[in-house]
C-alpha cells in the first residue's frame, strides 16, 4: 500500500502484492448497491480520506495529496489487466441538460473540455529474482519524470477516453459506479496487458492511493452551475476477466467520487493600486434653455468620448469622477476599500449639495470561446450611500471643497460563499468568470448664478488642490430608497436644484479563496 503513497524521497520500483493490496479474509467491505449484475461480478468503490457531506465536498489545494481507498469485493478469482486511479476535471457548457446547447445569447454554446486526467496505474513487474511467479507490483505515476517524457500509447489514450466517458455518467452526483458496456478491445496491446496483469483471489481487498494536485498548470476552482459547471473527481477504472472461465469476456468496471478544488492566487500580481478612467459630466453655467440644450448635447455618449480628449478646453464646465481601490485582489469575507474621487472643475459655476452613490457588486460570465459574449450577469450585493452637505457639517449648505473623496470601505463585503475568479486560460478558453464594481453617482446642486453672491465668492476663493474626505460610517449615510432631498437648502435655492448622473467605468475585482504572498 505504501507505493501508492509515494513520497518525494522514495521511488518505488517494485513491491509485493501484500504491500499494495490489503487482503481482508473472511470480511466483507461495505460496498455500494449495484444494479443487477452477472453472478461472480467484482464490485468496486472509491472513497476519500477527507470527510464529505451532502452539501460539502472534500476540498483540496494545488500541491496537496488526495488520499483515499479503492475497495474491491471479488466473488471469484480474477485477472486484472488494467487498474488506473486518476484525478479528472472538465469544464462544460450546455443548456437544459448535457448534449443540448445553451441558447440564451447571440450564439449557441455547447462545450466539454478536459482540464486534467492524471494519476497512477498499478501493474505487475517481472524481475530476474522472481521465484515461483511471485507477483511484484509497481505504481506508475503520470507525474514521474520518466513517465512524462514517454509518449502515450494507444492503450493510454483508450483508457483516457473511458475515464472521460465515466465522468460524464451521473456527473451531477457525488458518487457513481457501475460497469461499462461495449468497450472495444485493443488487440495489438494484448501482449503488453499480459505482461503487466496481476491476479486476485476471491476475497475483499483495499487499495490505498495518493494522487497529487499539480502545481505546474493553472487549474480553475470547482464551479457548481446548472449551465457552466467545472467539476473534479477521482475515477477508478479496472479491466479484468474471470480466471476460472476461459471463455469469459473482459469486464470494465468503474467508481468515482466527486471533490472540490480551490485555486491558488499569487497576490503579488494584484497588489498595486487600481483606478478607473475618469468620467465627465458637463454642467450648465446659466439657467437658460439654450444652455440646457448645449449641456445635454455635450453629455451624449459620442460627444462625451470626444470631449474627454478635449477636457482642457471645457474643464471649467465639468465634474470629473473615478473609482479607486488600494489593490485588486481580495479574499472572501473581506470588505472592499472603495473610494469615489470627485473633482468639481465647475466649482465657480456649480455648487454641490448632495452626492448619492449607488454601488453594485456584480458577477459576470463571458464566453471567451467565441466573441467574449456576456451570457450571465448577477448582482451579488448592492448598496446606495448618500452624502449631504448639511449632515456632514452643521449649517453647511454646499460642499465647500472642489476635490471630494467619498470612502465606502465598510459597505461592500465579499460573501463567504463566492466563487473565485476564473480566468479564461484556466478553462482552456471556454469561459471566464469575473467580478465588477458598477457605480453611478447622482450629483445634486445649483448653478451659482442662482445662488447669493456670498456663496459664489466663497466658492471662488477655493483652490482646486484642496481635498476633503468623507467616510460613510454613520447610519444616515445608508440610502433606504424612500427618502427625498428634504435636507436641501430652502429658498432661494430649492427650486433651482439640478441633478446630474455619472455612470462610471466598471472596476474589476479579483476574488480569491486562498493566496500565496
Amino acid at each position: 500500500m505504501d507505493c501508492c503513497h509515494e513520497s518525494e524521497e522514495c521511488d518505488p520500483s517494485s513491491q509485493d502484492l501484500v504491500t499494495i493490496l490489503s487482503n481482508l479474509p473472511h470480511q466483507h467491505v461495505a460496498m455500494p448497491s449495484y444494479e443487477p449484475q452477472p453472478q461472480g461480478t467484482t464490485k468496486m468503490k472509491v472513497s476519500l480520506d477527507l470527510p464529505g457531506y451532502e452539501e460539502y465536498l472534500p476540498t483540496y489545494l494545488p500541491g496537496q495529496q488526495i488520499t483515499g481507498q479503492v475497495k474491491l469485493q471479488n466473488e471469484s478469482a480474477i485477472k486484472v489487466t488494467h487498474l488506473r486511479i486518476a484525478l479528472f476535471g472538465n469544464v462544460q457548457v450546455y443548456g437544459d441538460r448535457p448534449g443540448h446547447p445553451m441558447t440564451n445569447g447571440l450564439f449557441d454554446y455547447q462545450r466539454n473540455e478536459q482540464l486534467i486526467n492524471s494519476g497512477l496505474r498499478i501493474i505487475r513487474q517481472s524481475t530476474p529474482n522472481d521465484a515461483d511467479d511471485e507477483q511484484q507490483l509497481v505504481c506508475k505515476r503520470d507525474d514521474n519524470p520518466q513517465e512524462t517524457k514517454r509518449q502515450k500509447t494507444a492503450q493510454d489514450r483508450h483508457i483516457e477516453r473511458l475515464i472521460r466517458k465515466v465522468a460524464a455518467i451521473d456527473h451531477t452526483t457525488n458518487f457513481s459506479h457501475g460497469i461499462l458496456n461495449d468497450v472495444p478491445t485493443l488487440v495489438h496491446n494484448s501482449s503488453n496487458q499480459e505482461d503487466t496483469a496481476f491476479e486476485l483471489d476471491s476475497n475483499s481487498y483495499q487499495i490505498q492511493f495518493s494522487v497529487r494536485v499539480p502545481t505546474s498548470r493553472r487549474l480553475s476552482g470547482t464551479f457548481d452551475h446548472p449551465h457552466y459547471p467545472i467539476s473534479y473527481r477521482i475515477v477508478a477504472i479496472m479491466k479484468y476477466r474471470d480466471r476460472e472461465d476461459a471463455s469469459a469476456k473482459e469486464v470494465t468496471c468503474y467508481s468515482t467520487v466527486k471533490l472540490c478544488l480551490e485555486p491558488f492566487f499569487n497576490l503579488n500580481q494584484f497588489k498595486s493600486r487600481i483606478q478607473t478612467s475618469p468620467s465627465y459630466q458637463y454642467v450648465q453655467n446659466k439657467d437658460t434653455v439654450w444652455n440646457s440644450i448645449c449641456t445635454q448635447f455635450l453629455n451624449c455618449g459620442i460627444m462625451t468620448m470626444y470631449m474627454n480628449k478635449q477636457q482642457k478646453h471645457l474643464s471649467h464646465s465639468s465634474i470629473e469622477a473615478h473609482l479607486e481601490l488600494s489593490k485588486q485582489a481580495f479574499e472572501r469575507s473581506q470588505y472592499l476599500p472603495l473610494q469615489v474621487k470627485l473633482a468639481n472643475h465647475a466649482f465657480s459655476n456649480f455648487a454641490i449639495s448632495v452626492v448619492k452613490i449607488k454601488v453594485d457588486f456584480v458577477r459576470r460570465i463571458n464566453m471567451t470561446c467565441s466573441m467574449n459574449e456576456q451570457v450571465e450577469l448577477q448582482t451579488v450585493q448592492s448598496t446606495t450611500i448618500v452624502f449631504k452637505s448639511s449632515q456632514e457639517q452643521e449649517q453647511q449648505l454646499f460642499f465647500n471643497h472642489a476635490l471630494l473623496t467619498f470612502d465606502l470601505s465598510s459597505h461592500i463585503q465579499i460573501p463567504t460563499d463566492s466563487v473565485c475568479t476564473i480566468f479564461s486560460a484556466a478553462t482552456r478558453d471556454v469561459f471566464s468568470l469575473g467580478y465588477d464594481l458598477n457605480v453611478s453617482v447622482d450629483i445634486t446642486g445649483v448653478t451659482t448664478t442662482a445662488a447669493n453672491k456670498s456663496t459664489t465668492a466663497d466658492l471662488c476663493d477655493l483652490s482646486l488642490n484642496q481635498e476633503k474626505c468623507y467616510i460613510a460610517n454613520q447610519p444616515h449615510h445608508v440610502w433606504h430608497g424612500d427618502e427625498s432631498h428634504q435636507d436641501l437648502p430652502p429658498e432661494p435655492y430649492h427650486h433651482k436644484f439640478k441633478t446630474y448622473t455619472l455612470n462610471l467605468d466598471p472596476l474589476a475585482v479579483i476574488v480569491v479563496g486562498h493566496s500565496e504572498y
